[in-house]
């Protein structure tokens, strides 16, 4: 048998220690509150015939709402990942950016090229950095005033339009 909690052990150690009258009065009580009996009529007829019956027991347990938690449907990890985008898909990404930022006559933030581009930010976020890092845009200001453009001139003067 595997090793129980240390409070779980406890009352079992109570329970074998009490006094039978105790544990009989805990075992009723119980039956009482799941409405299979009076305690008075229990301990009236205790030690002749049962209290009650299988199907009393049975159909107060049926009654009774479930205390366990509802199971969860199984899924393999591989199901719950987002699927990796392919390098071909991610080299379209990036191509669309690019034409998207030097069709720009002024620079833009990568929420704009998100929402036009229909992308998520994260993967706009990574075509801009994967552009400017190719020197094929360039970039100013920084954290939310940070803009793209298809020149360092773009790009700082939709930064300073940006911050006023």
């Amino acid at each position: 048998m595997g090793r129980r909690p240390a409070f779980a052990q406890y009352l079992i150690d109570s329970v074998r220690a009490a006094p039978d009258e105790v544990v009989l009065e805990l075992v009723v009580t119980y039956l009482h509150r799941m409405g299979l009996g009076e305690p008075g009529a229990a301990m009236a007829t205790f030690g002749s015939a049962p209290v009650v019956d299988d199907a009393q027991i049975d159909e107060a347990l049926a009654k009774r709402p479930s205390q366990a938690r509802p199971r969860r449907e199984a899924t393999r990890p591989s199901d719950r990942r987002r699927t990796r985008t392919s390098r071909a898909d991610r080299a379209l990404q990036v191509a669309k950016v690019l034409d998207f930022v030097t069709a720009q006559d002024a620079g833009v933030s990568r929420g704009q090229v998100a929402e036009a581009l229909d992308l998520p930010p994260a993967v706009a976020g990574q075509a801009l950095k994967a552009l400017t890092a190719d020197s094929k845009i360039h970039r100013a200001g920084e954290r939310r005033f940070t803009r793209y453009g298809r020149s360092q001139a773009l790009a700082e003067a939709a930064v300073q339009a940006a911050q006023t």
